[in-house]
């Protein structure tokens, strides 16, 4: 998570802390109403462990998006100089 963050910074000199959280927020908020929607029951541990799963995938998707984004932009400004 930290390293999309940073990656974020390195491509846009800009922080993006405030929308991550938020985001991560809501995700959460999703994911315990869709969990207390089918099992009729709130287990924190669970819905946790299952947030905990869910961020790690999109993080990873985001980590090499970005990634594959940052090396593509700069190779094209290397070429363009």
């Amino acid at each position: 998570m930290l390293s999309v963050y940073f990656l974020a910074i390195i491509i846009w000199d800009r922080s993006l802390f405030f929308p991550l959280i938020v985001f991560m927020i809501l995700c959460f908020m999703l994911f315990s109403w869709i969990y207390w929607k089918e099992k009729s029951r709130f287990d924190l541990t669970k819905i946790f462990r299952g947030f905990w799963r869910l961020m790690f995938l999109i993080f990873f998707l985001l980590y090499v998006c970005l990634m594959v984004y940052g090396i593509i932009t700069s190779a094209f400004s290397l070429l363009g100089q």
